[in-house]
């Protein structure tokens, strides 16, 4: 990057976020949150496609987002956030992924170039699929999430009723 031109910024939830193009991530890597207190930045692997690094920053938009309680398609209710929080650890981490990656596709849709995004559904087809209806997704495993709650309040009450 030129010592001339801006550091590129976004504001995700009232906080400036500089955009930094490295080499040092590994090549599985697209983005990573830097969790530094002043300035807060987003690390981008530079030797990837553009459309892997628009969705890497998306994604962590979405991680963001999630840490400070923004409501997603998916996430929008009061008892949803409570019934995530009180999830088993394995469930939640699935679904907090699973939400900040919805996220990072609306990202990609509302933010990339119309040849990023089509590169994207070409060369990942699968995982563009899946994007599409990762809020259907989280409803049905947050649905059975909550179908478990229910069972386990009733038989807790039969049995303390039967005691």
């Amino acid at each position: 990057m030129s010592p001339y031109l801006p550091q590129p910024t976004i504001i995700v939830a009232g906080v400036p976020l500089a955009i930094e193009f490295t080499d040092g991530l590994p090549d599985k890597c697209d983005a990573r949150l830097e969790q530094r207190d002043d300035p807060r930045a987003i690390s981008v692997n530079r030797n990837l496609p553009q459309y892997q690094q628009v969705f890497g920053i998306g994604r962590e938009c979405g991680f963001l987002l999630q840490q400070r309680g923004y409501n997603s398609l998916a996430l929008d209710r009061p008892w949803k956030w409570k019934l995530l929080a009180a999830a088993p650890d394995g469930d939640r981490q699935k679904l907090c992924h699973l939400d900040a990656e919805g996220r990072a596709f609306l990202f990609v849709c509302f933010y990339a170039k119309r040849d990023d995004f089509l590169a994207f559904a070409k060369s990942q087809p699968k995982k563009f699929f899946r994007l599409m209806f990762s809020n259907v997704i989280f409803i049905v495993h947050l649905s059975r999430l909550r179908l478990q709650t229910w069972i386990f309040k009733f038989f807790y009450a039969l049995a303390l009723y039967e005691n």
